[in-house]
């Protein structure tokens, strides 16, 4: 078996204190970077809804209007012929 080197405590504290402090800004990112990309699509979820119905009403106004001119120019003559 071959022996460790003798390593200083305070080095040894100050390893395990870059350890610790390391680890914990690393998960504090990724929880960060989590919640901003989740946030992001809810965003754009409601952007894409909100544009989708613009563009729904957009279409369904004229095609309103032009089913009720067809329906006024479709309707029977009144003389039966």
């Amino acid at each position: 078996m071959v022996p460790r080197p003798y390593i200083p405590i305070r080095l040894r504290y100050a390893a395990l204190t870059a350890s610790v402090l390391s680890a914990g800004v690393l998960i504090f990112s990724a929880a960060a970077y989590f919640e901003v990309r989740r946030s992001a699509i809810e965003l754009a979820t409601d952007r894409l809804i909100a544009i989708t119905t613009q563009i729904g009403q957009l279409f369904e106004t004229p095609a309103a209007a032009t089913a009720s001119r067809d329906g006024e120019r479709a309707a029977p003559h009144p003389s039966g012929g």
